[in-house]
């Protein structure tokens, strides 16, 4: 068992001789949907295979982009036994599920897995609830499996990388460059320099935070992986 956040818990039972995983994903909601998610790069949500289900109602997609547009694409996720699929609804929802071992899919390996769900909606195409959704790390054996390791998302040095550049554009250099301007006139041109150097530099560093953004993250949403 793992909990992924306040309101989503993650139950599994590998069968190492098998090579199969019986996954059970637990939420907190009583008439949304619920979701595991199998990313294809790192962690991200984009190109991602995901089981989602409401009762009665269990498939499988892949996810092209951030929105559902009209619907998400159904697809197959190789392991993944359709009839094994079900989700129960109580005082909590419950998606289950089986997935065999399979060369992308190795029960020793650890990988990032997607956990999200909708506190009220059961639409399919309901975009996750806001703070619902995260990316962890997880290995259906060893120690990643334990819950050893803290839900890190695979954005998180980017995440750091950006607040970084940003600190350090608007929060020093471009502050240093303003009062060189002030402070330091009567120093000939050694208060100038400083005073277009830091500008240069601050200017360059919330550049590159800005194109990290914008390349990196997805839609801006509390609590997104």
């Amino acid at each position: 068992m793992f909990s992924v956040n306040s309101g989503y818990t993650l139950h599994w039972t590998p069968d190492s001789d098998t090579g199969l995983v019986s996954f059970a994903a637990e939420a907190a909601t009583t008439s949304g949907w619920v979701a595991l998610g199998f990313p294809t790069n790192g962690g991200a949500m984009s190109g991602a295979n995901v089981v989602l289900g409401t009762p009665g109602d269990v498939r499988m997609y892949n996810l092209p982009g951030y929105s559902p547009g009209s619907g998400w694409p159904e697809t197959i996720i190789p392991g993944v036994i359709p009839e094994s699929m079900a989700v129960t609804q109580t005082a909590t929802t419950v998606l289950e599920f089986q997935r065999q071992e399979s060369d992308d899919f190795v029960l020793s390996d650890a990988r990032f897995l997607l956990a999200a769900y909708h506190t009220s909606s059961s639409s399919h195409t309901a975009k996750h609830s806001a703070g619902t959704n995260v990316a962890f790390e997880w290995a259906a054996v060893g120690a990643v499996a334990a819950g050893s390791c803290p839900p890190k998302s695979p954005l998180y040095d980017l995440w750091v990388s950006h607040g970084v550049l940003m600190a350090l554009g608007w929060g020093v250099l471009l502050p240093v460059g303003v009062m060189s301007a002030r402070t330091l006139k009567d120093k000939d041109l050694f208060w100038f320099n400083l005073h277009r150097g830091c500008n240069y530099a601050g200017l360059l560093a919330a550049l590159a935070a800005w194109i990290i953004a914008l390349v990196k993250f997805g839609p801006l949403n509390v609590g997104q992986a």
